[in-house]
């Protein structure tokens, strides 16, 4: 059984959680191709279907420029939950360790790293290359992240054995990280999945990202919070 707080290490998903869009989504609709990929998205965090069966053909589909990638990292960071800034802020006061793991594009999600003052050494996610002129040419298939359990093999891979970590997501890949060890937080504030609410234990509906403070500080630290 994994036990509760205090977690040294705090992980949040990025994409409906420390955002309010799917970047995958955003992308697919600038290219028009929205509806026929939202719906590929959707069986994927909803565990409907396998994250590597959908991963390779929606960005075969939108086959994402550099420029359009640019344009997601200023939309994501347009577009953060309420409470995220106030969050990450109090969390890294307490002197945690905090990060993202997000099967999203890399080069857009450290945008919300560095709004949030999140060190870049703890973001975790695809990367894309492109050609000379900024077209797309792929994305990194060796990473862990375009797969189902990618992010529990991300845990594995760089989280020290014994250290008490947490992460916080709204899809299937998120629980799924539970299977390296650490406990699982399930976000819904953004978009409800039916699933991941009847696998958690904890799962947060509220709107303001502030809510989960309470699940991973121990009442000592929750006390100091309210005195900064």
């Amino acid at each position: 059984m994994i036990s509760g707080p205090p977690y040294d290490h705090i992980y949040f998903d990025c994409d409906s959680t420390l955002t309010t869009i799917e970047g995958i989504d955003t992308l697919a609709h600038w290219a028009g191709a929205g509806q026929e990929l939202e719906e590929l998205t959707a069986a994927a965090m909803d565990g409907r279907t396998p994250l590597d069966k959908v991963y390779k053909q929606r960005l075969d589909r939108i086959r994402p420029c550099q420029a359009a990638i640019q344009k997601l990292a200023n939309y994501y960071v347009e577009h953060l939950v309420e409470g995220s800034r106030e969050l990450i802020s109090i969390l890294n006061s307490l002197g945690k360790t905090v990060g993202i793991i997000s099967g999203g594009v890399h080069q857009a999600v450290i945008a919300v790293a560095d709004t949030l003052n999140i060190s870049s050494a703890h973001v975790y996610a695809v990367r894309l290359s492109f050609d000379d002129c900024g077209e797309y040419r792929g994305f990194d298939q060796s990473s862990p992240l375009s797969k189902s359990d990618g992010k529990a093999q991300i845990i594995r891979q760089h989280i020290p054995q014994k250290t008490k970590a947490v992460l916080v997501g709204d899809g299937m890949t998120d629980v799924a990280a539970a299977e390296a060890g650490i406990a699982v937080i399930g976000y819904g504030g953004v978009v409800h999945r039916e699933m991941v609410c009847n696998l958690l234990k904890t799962y947060l509906t509220e709107r303001n990202l502030l809510c989960v403070l309470q699940y991973i500080l121990t009442e000592r630290e929750f006390n100091q919070v309210k005195l900064i």
